[in-house]
């Protein structure tokens, strides 16, 4: 049960930083004028 909670901890922070690092990028980008 805890190996299971843990391993879902660790997925979420992994997803939490992927959409971070996405959000990041698009506000880059509208600074910039561009968009991809």
């Amino acid at each position: 049960m805890k190996r299971l909670a843990k391993a879902m901890e660790a997925k979420m922070k992994m997803t939490n930083t992927l959409i971070y690092w996405q959000i990041v990028k698009q506000l880059r980008y509208v600074e910039n004028g561009t968009l991809i």
